[in-house]
């Protein structure tokens, strides 16, 4: 903003976004930024006095134009009377503005205001020119932020979301480096439970496993090589610890890179837990069917594969009570056997590290 204001010849300058998809007559400005002028005043304007800033309204009013010289919509004599420029007058000696703003979407203003003192003098016609210049350089860095604004934000609510699944993800490079893990891979990982992850790379201990990841990893290559069907290869993966073993699943991704990103994920490896057990959320449950929260705690007992006298057992009621309950969360999930209520309850929750991978819901049903 400096260099705008020596620019434009000017003695301070603003930076403000405003969203305009809201109904509020006061204007939802969510970035506010200054150079010469008064921090103190900052807050105050931003809470009461930008809704009456005459330059704010021409912006809004006027979404087809980018140049908007206060000069063209308030006089002298308006501007001596006016409530805004009465209080800006206590805080700041600048008097003549112009504003420079883009539309990177119809609903949102970006740009920067421009402002000199009365001794300075008014924005004369070469001066609105050089804003014009300017304001093509703005036009395009606000285009150019809010696309990456909107990857930021698409990236963070991926991360999200891997984050919330009960398997865990990890993305490696063409030539197998790790470049994305998420919350259960890294734990996973963490345990050296047969596999594990050194020098950015994926490893699995056991020798067979090893070989097996590698031609899997080689036929993922190929596929990104020759333009094939991204099918995706399965493998199970031993544990030392003696629990069942791993379900490994490689597939390649596309293979067209950013250019400019260093490393771009090609393959994705996504590895399920038949031993993981994690209780659904006991809300989720109670929002879908109406239960109540003691129907709730044994309906998770039984998606994590108790049967009915083992789930009264672990949350302390007597057999007959969890018959009672399940009769009532029979009733209310329209389901008549233990496995289609289970069956249903697995396939109606959403998708995430709440639940059991599909592999322990087999296995579950299978003991019902």
């Amino acid at each position: 903003m400096e260099k705008i204001a020596r620019a434009t010849d000017s003695q301070a300058a603003t930076y403000c976004v405003i969203d305009s998809s809201t109904d509020s007559e006061t204007p939802h400005i969510t970035t506010f930024l200054t150079h010469n002028f008064d921090p103190d005043a900052i807050g105050d304007y931003l809470d009461h006095m930008a809704s009456q800033d005459p330059t704010i309204h021409a912006i809004l009013a006027n979404p087809g134009d980018h140049i908007f010289h206060d000069s063209a919509y308030i006089s002298e004599a308006e501007k001596a009377a006016h409530p805004y420029y009465i209080w800006h007058q206590r805080f700041s000696d600048t008097w003549h503005r112009v504003a420079v703003i883009a539309r990177p979407q119809p609903h949102i203003h970006s740009g920067v205001t421009v402002h000199r003192t009365r001794s300075a003098g008014d924005y004369a016609p070469h001066d609105l020119e050089r804003c014009r210049k300017v304001f093509q350089h703005i036009d395009r860095a606000t285009h150019i932020s809010f696309r990456l604004g909107l990857l930021q934000s698409t990236q963070q609510a991926s991360e999200q979301i891997f984050n919330q699944s009960p398997f865990g993800i990890i993305f490696l490079t063409v030539d197998g480096k790790v470049v994305y893990i998420n919350d259960v891979a890294q734990k996973i990982t963490a345990t050296n439970d047969g596999v594990l992850i050194t020098d950015q790379k994926l490893h699995f201990l056991k020798k067979a496993d090893a070989q097996m990841f590698g031609q899997l990893l080689t036929q993922a290559q190929t596929k990104i090589a020759d333009h094939s069907a991204k099918s995706t290869s399965l493998m199970n993966a031993s544990r030392p610890s003696g629990k069942r073993p791993y379900a490994v699943s490689v597939s390649p991704l596309t293979a067209s890179a950013h250019s400019f990103a260093k490393y771009h994920a090609a393959i994705s490896v996504v590895i399920a837990d038949p031993d993981r057990q994690v209780m659904p959320a006991l809300e989720q449950l109670q929002a879908l069917y109406q239960l109540t929260n003691a129907e709730s705690k044994l309906a998770a007992e039984l998606m994590n594969g108790m049967d009915l006298k083992a789930a009264a057992e672990n949350i302390g009621i007597g057999y007959q009570t969890a018959r009672t309950q399940l009769t009532a969360i029979f009733k209310k999930t329209d389901t008549n056997r233990q496995s289609d209520l289970v069956k249903l309850l697995f396939n109606a929750l959403p998708f995430t590290k709440n639940e059991k991978p599909q592999q322990q819901l087999d296995s579950d049903i299978s003991r019902i």
